[in-house]
């Protein structure tokens, strides 16, 4: 083969590649937008926090009250 065959030959695997790479989807997606994950994780987690203490206020066991006093402390002296 001449050198003139020779590049044209890698200029059309060149092309060839570029097209088959601009056809296929990229495998990497855009990078997620950090203040908008921010926003979204503090909602979660307020939510579950203010679901959590309604569920302890209406649903949980009411503690019983002190039968007793705690006894006095013993001074020596």
């Amino acid at each position: 083969m001449t050198s003139a065959r020779l590049v044209q030959r890698a200029f059309l695997i060149h092309c060839q590649s570029e097209f088959i790479e601009h056809m296929l989807p990229k495998r990497r997606g855009r990078q997620p937008d950090l203040f908008k994950v921010l926003v979204v994780a503090l909602a979660v987690g307020m939510t579950l926090t203010l679901g959590y203490q309604i569920n302890l206020y209406h649903l949980g066991q009411v503690q019983p009250m002190a039968e007793r006093t705690p006894a006095p402390p013993i001074i020596d002296g």
